[in-house]
């Protein structure tokens, strides 16, 4: 493969780049952009509206679709325009600020910004892909190895072993013809597969063990096909114990080549199995000592500050719960408010809805210098560079930013769940689609133990 790479001309090349900046570039902005024909919408198959809308001619611009009033998509024309599924993935979409210019994004970078080598990456990715090289699938049974409860050592041989990459004889042998391909316990060639399955010597050992069953499972496939069918229908610790003794036999096959030693082939599954308990032990051992991460409650913000807590809930129904709770710098409660949206949002996004909803309720009351809070680490980090990100949500942290602005000395910090626990109880108020709800100066019961 890596031939077939080196080999594509120039006009290849460029075809592929082109493909992938097609594929994964969107507007940042709708001015410029045909609702029909230009791919604008990320959630949808190749980012096309699969069908031409009712009521709007196919040549109108998607900045058509905006309530200019409210800066805002307009639920009703698009519910009226396109089926729901299309107006729901459109609704999604945040909308950047008014001043703002037109722009494409890299939707493929969390900065949105394109580069040569990035685009080159995401080119490589599609093309494995498509030629089966890599899939989500095959990156699913990567992950569950990696999250198995044994000794690191265990994962990074599993990863050579279902890469086929130990250094067996058979493999050493390309590079040292002279050293011959034999395994060192009987005269056959020591591949993979024997010196772990077929070897007389490793075929002993598997009967001493209860586990001996895995193999069924691999039949005449790769160790990689056993590894991804053993992690689907076996428990986590079948798959550990088989893992751990795998390990075991290659660790005693290299003492006995290059020590002489030689442990007792019943002793083997023994010390294969006290060596996953021990790990565990230790791992549990380490939780329970390990000094737990102290929780500090809300704190007042400086005088002359206005602390206004944010959260999001993405809930079961499709829908999104905005949550704000407002309090002045002696800690008095100003006011709450709760909004429900529908729409399957990215937990990011509705953090960063949540975050503009509050800021956009103190600038509306004329509340005095903000101190946005959120337990979103993303959403600060956005909100603290704000013309570095240019993805969809670096576009509603600008916003963000500007409406702080207009509070005079406006500021965003990080603040703990535990600290925010009012603002996310309200974020789960229960309320109809599209319903907001203001408490002023007296807070709702169920949260006036919180406060």
């Amino acid at each position: 493969m890596k031939r077939w790479l080196v080999r594509k001309s120039k006009e290849e090349w460029a075809s592929g780049i082109s493909g992938v900046l097609m594929r994964h570039c969107w507007p940042n902005n709708f001015g410029i952009s045909y609702f029909w024909g230009d791919r604008w919408v990320p959630n949808l198959v190749n980012q096309f509206i699969p069908s031409a809308p009712m009521g709007l001619p196919v040549d109108a611009y998607v900045c058509e679709l905006v309530d200019q009033e409210i800066s805002d998509w307009d639920d009703n024309l698009l519910e009226s325009c396109f089926p729901h599924e299309v107006a729901q993935a459109i609704k999604q979409i945040p909308l950047r600020g008014s001043g703002e210019k037109d722009s494409l994004i890299w939707h493929m970078s969390k900065l949105g910004q394109y580069t040569v080598k990035k685009g080159y990456k995401q080119w490589l990715a599609d093309f494995l892909i498509q030629n089966g090289v890599h899939s989500k699938g095959k990156a699913e049974t990567w992950k569950k190895l990696w999250r198995l409860e044994v000794p690191p050592k265990v994962r990074q041989f599993m990863w050579r072993l279902a890469r086929e990459i130990l250094p067996t004889w058979v493999l050493v042998s390309h590079r040292n013809p002279r050293r011959g391909e034999c395994c060192p316990f009987c005269d056959q060639r020591e591949t993979q597969k024997h010196i772990f399955l077929e070897c007389q010597w490793a075929s002993r050992i598997w009967r001493r063990t209860d586990v001996a069953r895995v193999f069924e499972l691999m039949g005449d496939g790769t160790f990689y096909e056993w590894m991804e069918t053993a992690m689907d229908q076996r428990t986590a610790n079948e798959v550990e114990e088989w893992c751990v003794l795998l390990w075991y036999l290659w660790k005693e096959s290299n003492a006995h080549l290059f020590n002489g030693a030689k442990l007792p082939e019943e002793e083997i599954p023994i010390h294969a199995k006290l060596l996953q308990e021990d790990y565990k032990q230790n791992q549990l051992r380490k939780k329970e000592h390990s000094p737990q991460p102290v929780r500090q409650g809300w704190r007042k913000p400086a005088v002359g500050e206005t602390s206004v807590c944010t959260d999001a809930g993405i809930l079961a129904d499709g829908e999104a719960g905005l949550g704000v709770v407002i309090r002045d710098s002696e800690g008095r409660f100003i006011m709450a408010a709760a909004k429900r949206i529908l729409g399957r949002w990215e937990a990011e996004v509705a953090e960063a809805r949540a975050a503009e909803f509050g800021v956009q309720l103190a600038v509306q009351f004329r509340l005095p210098n903000v101190k946005l809070e959120t337990d979103c680490l993303s959403i600060v980090h956005k909100l603290q560079n704000p013309t570095v990100f240019m993805d969809k949500t670096g576009v509603l942290c600008r916003s963000i930013c500007r409406l702080l602005e207009a509070t005079g000395d406006g500021r965003c910090s990080y603040t703990n769940r535990e600290a925010n626990q009012v603002a996310h109880a309200m974020a789960h108020v229960d309320l109809r689609w599209n319903e907001r709800f203001i408490w002023l100066d007296t807070p709702p019961s169920f949260i006036i133990n919180q406060l």
